[in-house]
């Protein structure tokens, strides 16, 4: 079945079924898991969740898309199998899991997103109050790198802002890379999975996280300036914290928490 890619929608559909199986054992989705699939397109990835979760709730933006996709399902599928899908036509930025379906920490989210959305698509759920027990993307690799700042797989990239709001929140981790050609049409970019284990937050962690996120972004407006000319209202701070001297991208979760908590 010829189905056109839609370059507006960012679209890039995945064809390795071998990929295809390593996103899913990335993911560490069981049969006891309730999934979100954002992004399914064809089904490729749908299928092979289909067999593995309890519960699988695709979200799907393009309408013309979904008649395909059900038709591909159906030929690939158990009825059984088939009967643990849920197909939601609507926009994953907006959509809020019902809390009673959805409790927190109690579903995983996998997806092969557009590229434009990456980093509104992770905020809007690591933010939810009841957040995912993780998320399982496949991103462009050099957002994936840079998600992975400062970690012992990526020990030499610097922070940025999508790094600290993903951080704060999250303990990424780089999976595997995904070269262009395992898509249709091909991208111009190799992309990567990433896995997001969310971290368990109290009120006060959540507060802490607001301060540094606030702090951050005025600090990055400048980035390649140091913290002195950046942060004048919590100079005091920053020298205290001998800090005063660094730029924003060096500075670690730790070093901000402490600017925040001072």
């Amino acid at each position: 079945m010829q189905v056109k890619a839609k370059k507006h929608l960012g679209q890039n559909f995945l064809t390795s079924e071998n990929i295809v199986k390593k996103i899913v054992t990335a993911s560490e989705v069981t049969k006891t898991d309730t999934v979100i699939e954002i992004g399914p397109g064809l089904g490729i990835l749908t299928k092979e969740l289909a067999k593995t979760a309890k519960k699988l709730i695709t979200i799907e933006l393009d309408t013309s898309i979904i008649p395909h996709l059900k038709e591909n399902l159906k030929k690939s599928l158990t009825q059984k199998d088939l009967k643990k899908i849920k197909i939601l036509n609507t926009d994953a930025l907006k959509f809020i899991p019902d809390a009673k379906t959805f409790k927190k920490g109690k579903y995983k989210i996998v997806a092969n997103i557009p590229y434009y959305i990456t980093s509104p698509l992770i905020t809007h759920f690591l933010t939810l109050p009841n957040s995912p027990d993780s998320l399982t993307l496949l991103v462009q690799k050099e957002v994936a790198e840079k998600i992975c700042a400062q970690t012992k797989q990526f020990p030499k990239v610097t922070h940025s802002i999508l790094s600290l709001s993903v951080q704060l929140f999250a303990k990424p981790s780089y999976s595997f890379t995904v070269l262009a050609g395992s898509f249709s049409p091909v991208p111009k970019v190799d992309s990567a999975v990433i896995h997001l284990e969310t971290k368990t937050l109290s009120k006060e962690d959540l507060a802490t996280n607001t301060k540094i996120l606030s702090i951050a972004k005025k600090a990055f407006s400048g980035k390649r300036k140091k913290l002195s000319n950046t942060l004048k209202t919590q100079k005091e701070i920053i020298t205290k914290l001998n800090l005063q001297d660094d730029r924003p991208e060096t500075l670690d979760l730790k070093d901000w928490k402490s600017i925040a908590n001072f």
